[in-house]
């Protein structure tokens, strides 16, 4: 796939980037087993923590076959192991069916790294446990879907101090204030977009909601961008053609919703 010239930010709003993939269930793996792959990344991964399975979510082509976001729960999940980085800015999740990657920010001083890096660090990871699974006699994983989330945090600025001045942030959004209207400026918004990615290789999903960061109590406006996508072929050429394409949906897409003068003024758009 030829790259595109996409839009760049000096100082994006990301917070967090995720990179995953979602496989065929590998019923032999056990607690015990986790144990041992987490001595394979422990050098770099020092923390373990126990998390609740996250339940499965299949995009379908076809909506009239299975409604979009249906929830598939495990009878009897097995916990969803975290390996976390020294500094608490990389993290590994893994459970019976899915394998994810996180990049997140934690602090103001944290510099942005772009999605080229992590989703190399996602592939090493991920081909690490392949291999370890190879090793231990388990069938190597049979993948079925792949997702890509940004997570952007936009605090309370100049621009939007409560939610009727949310058009300055995402035009589309725009609250009509006036002296004669009757309702206020509302208190709360969720917005939930959904869109379908070519050739019937996923959608993007969007979620933009008011939300209290937990680090500093800090109110803000939460843009979350989630592609997940079919697999025919789980090629490597394919997992980066895949990941490249929801890569630029992302990006475009946050150009799309988000305001020229924001961009330009807060987030430096080149």
């Amino acid at each position: 796939m030829t790259k595109v010239a996409l839009p760049d930010y000096e100082s994006p709003p990301v917070r967090e980037v995720v990179c995953g993939v979602t496989f065929k269930k590998i019923e032999a793996l056990k607690v015990p087993h986790i144990g041992l792959l987490w001595d394979e990344y422990r050098a770099d991964y020092p923390e373990c923590q126990d998390k609740p399975e996250i339940p499965l979510v299949w995009e379908e082509p076809d909506r009239t076959k299975q409604e979009a976001g249906l929830t598939i729960l495990a009878e009897m999940p097995l916990p969803r192991s975290w390996f976390v980085s020294k500094d608490e800015t990389q993290l590994i999740q893994v459970q019976r069916d899915r394998f994810l990657f996180n990049w997140k920010k934690m602090s103001e001083s944290d510099q942005y790294v772009r999605f080229e890096a992590v989703f190399t660090q996602f592939q090493d990871l991920y081909a690490k446990f392949c291999s370890f699974l190879e090793k231990n006699n388990f069938d190597a994983p049979e993948a079925k879907q792949f997702e890509l989330t940004y997570v952007n945090h936009m605090p309370v600025s100049e621009e939007w101090k409560n939610l009727g001045d949310i058009g300055s942030l995402f035009p589309d959004l725009s609250w009509q204030a006036s002296e004669t209207r009757f309702l206020p400026s509302p208190e709360n918004l969720t917005c939930n977009l959904s869109f379908k990615l070519p050739d019937e290789s996923g959608r993007l999903h969007v979620v933009i909601k008011r939300a209290l960061r937990t680090s500093d109590q800090k109110e803000i406006i939460l843009l979350d961008l989630t592609a997940r996508g079919f697999i025919e072929d789980e090629s490597s050429d394919n997992m980066e053609d895949w990941f490249n394409m929801a890569h630029e949906w992302i990006v475009r897409g946050f150009s799309d919703l988000t305001s020229d003068s924001v961009q330009k003024e807060h987030w430096g758009r080149k």
